[in-house]
């Protein structure tokens, strides 16, 4: 059984999703800080305390984060950086923050407090890492990690920069130590919501570590601890059959991919993995029936357009959430459940209660990000499906 697995894997080179690309998506919402003091009187401090009591901190963030805009735009820094400030005392609550981060990098440096300081560089870090300007990530990431004032979330956030910007030729991205260090920041204290996104990222990201270098046992750890109301659910389970599938059980590969909703054809990046573990044990027909279905669900799936509206109404409805052995899902689910996509319409949607007292550019912001990260997601779904249609086309002749 194991030796028909390994030979049908010898067939098409297939080693699921490399260390370095689930990184880069990783970092995608990584946030930055939590924390600080008031530095302006113009802070409606007990104002922003109620909001958080009758609502949740979230809401409060939110509140400063679009006075902060507004203060901005009135060519105000000093307000905006008093609101911003004020942010930092709810945002780990948030669900994502990028709107508060896309602030912090406007300002100018001499007039912020060291935590929101710290904020700014790691922040920067981020984007030059996103950019492979390894030096100067490492050096902005160094540059909070010594800030006392940091929070502990800047801190993790730092950590896992500094640690991504290594250069190659210093560090093996799939070494056991390199593991060991993301475990490591993984295990620290990360409050909010933020903190548990975090933590959510660095365990796929850990779980892909040693997935690549064969360290099947330990992915299947980590992959099994994924939620399955997160963002990562669908990749987490995909990572999971792989490590089955690699150590010689592939029945056990089809039964994690039958569940997940659409069966084993319902997806196909899935279908590759799950014609090869159906070939291996020698059922030849369900596997090329596999393909089959995979590959007739392609014009549809091209076909589909994926509004923003449409997206947040497969969330609002709970569509998003995996139903074991559901029925198939669309392009626009997909691209509604990646985590990116769905952190920042679950943002708008929670918005959306109180919307009275936010400011418009907080809301119109956040609806724009999501557009923005909509059709971002759109184009990486199709690479991916189109990759994998690919990986089928070559696989069925050798299906027999």
């Amino acid at each position: 059984m194991k030796n028909a697995t390994q030979a049908s894997n010898r067939r098409i080179h297939l080693n699921g999703t490399p260390v370095v690309s689930l990184a880069v998506g990783l970092l995608g919402l990584i946030s930055v800080g939590c924390g600080g003091a008031l530095s302006s009187g113009v802070v409606e401090r007990e104002s922003l305390q109620s909001l958080a009591t009758e609502h949740r901190p979230a809401i409060a963030a939110a509140v400063s984060i679009g006075k902060a805009s507004e203060a901005l735009g009135r060519a105000a820094p000093e307000e905006a950086i008093a609101w911003l400030e004020a942010a930092l005392e709810y945002r780990t609550d948030l669900i994502d923050d990028g709107a508060l981060r896309d602030l912090v990098v406007e300002l100018e440096r001499e007039d912020m407090s060291p935590t929101l300081l710290a904020v700014q560089s790691t922040e920067l870090a981020r984007r030059a890492l996103m950019t492979q300007q390894l030096e100067r990530a490492s050096q902005l990431a160094d540059e909070a990690r010594r800030t006392p004032e940091a929070s502990r979330l800047t801190q993790r956030r730092a950590d896992l920069v500094a640690l991504l910007a290594r250069p190659r030729r210093t560090v093996d991205p799939g070494a056991e130590a390199y593991a060991a260090e993301i475990s490591r920041i993984r295990r620290q204290p990360i409050p909010g919501r933020l903190g548990a996104d975090l933590k959510l990222r660095l365990t796929m990201l850990e779980a892909a570590v040693h997935q690549e270098k064969g360290r099947y046992q330990k992915a299947i750890s980590l992959y099994l601890s994924v939620p399955m109301d997160s963002g990562m659910y669908r990749p987490a389970r995909l990572g999971l059959a792989w490590c089955q599938f690699r150590i010689g059980h592939a029945q056990r590969a089809l039964k994690i991919l039958a569940l997940l909703p659409g069966g084993l054809g319902g997806d196909p990046e899935r279908a590759v993995l799950a014609a090869m573990a159906a070939h291996g044990l020698g059922q030849v027909d369900a596997a090329q029936a596999i393909i089959l279905e995979a590959l007739n669900r392609r014009p549809d799936l091209e076909a589909e357009t994926v509004e923003v509206d449409g997206v947040l109404r497969v969330i609002e409805e709970g569509q998003v959430r995996p139903l074991l052995r559901g029925p198939v899902e669309g392009l626009t689910i997909m691209v509604a459940s990646s985590s990116e996509v769905l952190a920042i319409a679950q943002t708008l949607l929670e918005s959306q209660g109180v919307a009275e007292r936010l400011e418009q550019a907080y809301v119109d912001g956040t609806r724009a990000r999501l557009k923005e990260r909509v059709e971002a997601e759109r184009g990486r779904q199709l690479r991916r499906l189109q990759r994998s249609w690919e990986a089928l086309e070559r696989l069925a002749p050798q299906i027999r």
